[in-house]
């Protein structure tokens, strides 16, 4: 007691049938209208009566060999996203390690700078020493050498050759420390 139509409806409101191709074979409900509201019921053919036995098979040989090549399509694209979710986790893991040498190097690179300014600043300051290190010393043998042509010039008087004796001793105790 159902039509074709209605056949149709049922047909496709079952999941297991929703992509089974459905050929319409009438021989009264053949107006465009009709043939409009089997397509939109989803119809993949509207065939009429009298049916041409090798014109049907040819047609559902069509049909079926569509449904393969899609369900094929399927399977590749299952395939083809499988692989591009690994790709895209190898190359996430990739970008990771990546960024964890980056991070590496920048930290190594930092250190670096901060021990070469370390060794800047430590060159800047062992310079600065050595230089006055070195005005000391000449300012000290200038010191020693007036004591020593002093004590030659003084008359002997023991107080006077204690007294350049000590002035000396701190002087050289200055030169050993420079």
């Amino acid at each position: 007691e159902l039509d074709g139509f209605e056949l149709a409806s049922m047909i496709r409101e079952h999941p297991r049938f929703q992509s089974t191709a459905i050929i319409f074979i009438s021989a009264v409900l053949m107006t465009h209208p009709d043939k409009v509201r089997g397509y939109q019921m989803g119809a993949v053919d509207y065939v009429s009566v009298p049916v041409v036995p090798e014109l049907l098979r040819a047609k559902v040989k069509v049909f079926v060999e569509l449904y393969r090549k899609n369900r094929q399509l399927e399977r590749f694209n299952a395939e083809l996203e499988r692989r591009v979710a690994e790709r895209t986790s190898e190359l996430q893991r990739f970008n990771e390690e990546l960024e964890r040498r980056v991070e590496e190097r920048t930290h190594e690179r930092e250190t670096a700078l901060a021990q070469l300014f370390e060794a800047q600043k430590m060159d800047a300051v062992g310079r600065l020493t050595g230089g006055v290190a070195h005005d000391f010393n000449n300012l000290l043998m200038a010191v020693m050498g007036n004591l020593e042509l002093l004590r030659k010039r003084i008359p002997d008087d023991p107080r006077l050759h204690r007294l350049i004796d000590g002035a000396v001793q701190g002087a050289e105790r200055g030169a050993s420390l420079t």
